[in-house]
This record gives structure tokens, C-alpha cells and sequence, in this order.
């Protein structure tokens, strides 16, 4: 073979990739090249995706950080809210030790003076009267009053000239029949003193200062229904035991 045909069929070799295969055929290499190509386009798409695969590990590991930032943020806040109604606990401690004392000192003053619990309730209504808006010259709520109506005399245990209030009080009911009896007791008084005065109740009022809870959801319920304010439990001041 001549130099020049030589460097033909180097040059077309390198050049011309089906006269390579030709080639290759006639050699027996042919099927083996093919396969050669076909591996090295696999090869390039593992790489591809082992590059994918590590782009989103990337992202994964940043996804991990946010969220361990974001944990030591929830962490601490948890903390400081610990900490907040630790603080909290710690004040509403000392207004139930104050309210205690204060509770101590009016039972004390009561004792002494000989102060009963409807004088009590009284005092608690004339304060309702005032953030009703009632005008201060007509605030005068009495306790025990006895009203005389032909041969009818009647005990009201709270009670306000004008604008009318009646109120019933008692210190404990037991159940609900009892309950319903009380409730009774007031509106047969309401009744009464509209009927003397001939004007309506302002406002009338039931105050228990202890009941059992079903008991009390019953009141609260029936109070409700017969438009009658319910005071009950720590709105009234405690007492003395004699």
C-alpha cells in the first residue's frame, strides 16, 4: 500500500464513522464498537442523574437546616412562653392570697359590726345599679325590707325604691326543687311589690352564695328564662361562721 493510500485510509478511519464500523465489520469489531457507544450513552445519563441526585440532596440538606432553624425558633419560644406564665401563675398566686386576705379582713369587719350577708349583697347591687347608669341620688337599696300591703306583709330581702329592684337571697340550695321554690319566692315578690307600687321591676335578682353545679345551671337557666339576674357563688362576699 502506497503512502498516500495509507494516509487516505487513516484520514477516513478518523473521519468517516460508518467506514470506521465497515472497517471494524470485516475486522470482527464492528458489534463490539456499537456496544462501546451504546455504554458510553449510559454512562453519560447515570451521570446526568447521579448530578440530579445530588443537586436534590443539596436541596434536602438545605430543606434540614431551615427546618432545625426553625425548631430552635419554636424551642425557645416554647421557652419564653414558659417563662411568661410562669410569671403569670406566679401573679395570679398572689391575687388569690390577696383576695383571700381581703375576704379575711371583710369577714373580720362584718363580724364586728354585725354586717349580714343581705347588707352585703345590697352594697353589691347598688354597684350594678351605678354601671347600669342609674343616677347616684336614686341608688338606695335596703336590706330586709318588710313591705305592708292591706293585711299582707312581706319580707324582700333586697329591695330599691326607684327604680324598682327585688331581690331573694339565701346562703345554700341543695336541689333543684329547692331551687325552684326560691325562684318562686322572688317572683311572687316582684309580683307583690309591682302590685303596691304599681310600676315595674327594674330589676330582680336571685343571689345564692353555694349550690351544687346542676343545681346552679338550673338557676342560671331559669333566671334566664324569667329575665332575673343570678349571682352566685364568689360574686358574694363571704361570711363569718357564728
Amino acid at each position: 500500500m502506497s503512502g498516500r493510500l495509507r494516509k487516505q485510509f487513516l484520514e477516513l478511519l478518523e473521519k468517516d464513522k460508518e467506514f470506521r464500523y465497515t472497517v471494524a465489520g470485516y475486522l470482527g469489531l464492528s458489534e463490539i464498537l456499537q456496544r462501546f457507544d451504546e455504554h458510553d450513552k449510559k454512562f453519560e445519563k447515570i451521570l446526568e442523574e447521579i448530578r440530579s441526585l445530588e443537586e436534590y440532596q443539596n436541596k434536602i440538606l438545605e430543606e434540614l437546616k431551615s427546618l432545625r432553624e426553625g425548631q430552635d425558633k419554636v424551642g425557645q419560644e416554647i421557652e419564653r412562653l414558659n417563662e411568661n406564665y410562669a410569671r403569670l401563675d406566679n401573679k395570679l398566686t398572689k391575687l388569690e392570697n390577696r383576695a383571700t386576705g381581703l375576704e379575711k379582713a371583710m369577714a373580720t369587719l362584718a363580724k364586728a359590726v354585725g354586717v349580714t350577708l343581705n347588707d352585703f349583697v345590697a352594697s353589691f347591687v347598688e354597684e350594678m345599679l351605678r354601671v347600669s347608669g342609674v343616677p347616684e341620688e336614686k341608688i338606695k337599696v335596703s336590706a330586709s325590707v318588710k313591705l305592708l300591703y292591706g293585711e299582707t306583709l312581706r319580707e324582700i330581702d333586697i329591695f330599691n325604691s326607684d327604680p324598682l329592684v327585688v331581690g331573694q337571697i339565701t346562703t345554700y340550695i341543695s336541689t333543684i326543687e329547692e331551687a325552684r321554690k326560691e325562684l318562686e319566692k322572688l317572683l311572687e315578690d316582684v309580683e307583690f311589690v309591682e302590685k303596691i307600687t304599681g310600676r315595674k321591676v327594674f330589676m330582680a335578682i336571685l343571689a345564692v352564695e353555694n349550690t351544687p353545679p346542676e343545681v346552679s345551671r338550673f338557676l342560671e337557666d331559669e333566671c334566664e328564662r324569667h329575665k332575673v339576674k343570678y349571682i352566685q357563688g364568689r360574686l358574694i362576699p363571704k361570711l363569718p361562721v357564728n
